[in-house]
């Protein structure tokens, strides 16, 4: 719709040119998948946030819980140890506990139960999220991996990843390299890098930028960030940071910050040209 809007004169060539990968997907997500037998995924996938919100405040605040939020809790998240399954910055483990029929039976329910806990406890609500997303936009990039850490008692596992009748073996040094890569990169072992490899620097650019095109009112020039960061949107519901999550941030984010250079350099050039007037 955005790039409609700024085609107008051209919609129906910008219309086709999207048709067409919509109409692919659409073939292959319906009678190719259907064909390949490929069934569609868990609906749990989009519950991290309120599963993080309802194990932080069972964690921290159980005792100030009713019994009946208690036994809701305990009905949604189906462990007997939700506090020790409980992590700040992954909702992996969580989530994969979550009782998707007691959900599915009745979803207004669950829905009222998580804004009844927002409400009552609201810095709790809000230091789940916080914890979970924060990286999207921090400059820190330390143990926000993309890239897990691998080492040589890990060997084990990389070699039945693959088939056995491919005779994979691990190395031994070709393990510590990948784990001195991790140091380096993402345990900010070398700042500079892993600065340069997390995400938070290159949405605070991108924030930058679109500053200065409101700051110099060019503002039909800021419809060509916004699909990045819908997508970034919809990746707070994630269950964690990581960069595979961000590809197409990092994909798009040449041409914006080239696109803001160009309308920079555009205002100088006539400003001088008015000068010179």
């Amino acid at each position: 719709p955005i790039c409609i809007i700024q085609n107008r004169k051209n919609w129906i060539k910008v219309l086709l040119m999207f048709c067409i990968p919509i109409l692919v997907f659409k073939v292959i997500d319906g009678p190719v998948r259907t064909k390949l037998g490929i069934e569609d995924g868990s609906k749990l996938e989009m519950l991290s946030i309120p599963a993080q919100q309802m194990a932080r405040i069972y964690t921290y605040d159980k005792e100030s819980l009713s019994s009946e939020q208690i036994e809701k809790i305990e009905k949604y998240i189906n462990d007997e140890n939700i506090s020790y399954l409980y992590d700040p910055l992954l909702s992996d483990p969580v989530k994969a506990k979550l009782n998707s029929e007691e959900i599915s039976k009745d979803k207004i329910e669950f829905g009222k139960f998580i804004i009844e806990l927002a409400v009552k406890y609201p810095r709790r609500t809000i230091e789940s999220f916080t914890c979970t997303t924060y990286r999207f936009y921090y400059l820190n990039n330390e143990i926000a991996r993309g890239l897990g850490r691998y080492k040589p008692q890990s060997i084990y596992v990389i070699e039945n990843m693959l088939p056995e009748d491919m005779n994979v073996e691990s190395n031994v040094n070709d393990v510590e390299i990948l784990d001195k890569i991790d140091d380096a990169v993402y345990e900010n072992d070398i700042p500079i890098l892993s600065t340069l490899m997390g995400s938070g620097i290159y949405i605070n650019i991108l924030i930058v930028c679109i500053g200065y095109l409101i700051y110099k009112r060019k503002y039909k020039y800021i419809t060509s960030f916004l699909p990045v960061f819908l997508v970034l949107l919809t990746q707070l519901a994630g269950p964690v940071v990581d960069q595979r999550y961000m590809y197409s941030a990092f994909t798009c984010f040449p041409i914006l910050v080239a696109t803001t250079f160009y309308i920079k350099n555009s205002i100088q050039t006539n400003e001088k040209k008015g000068m010179v007037k």
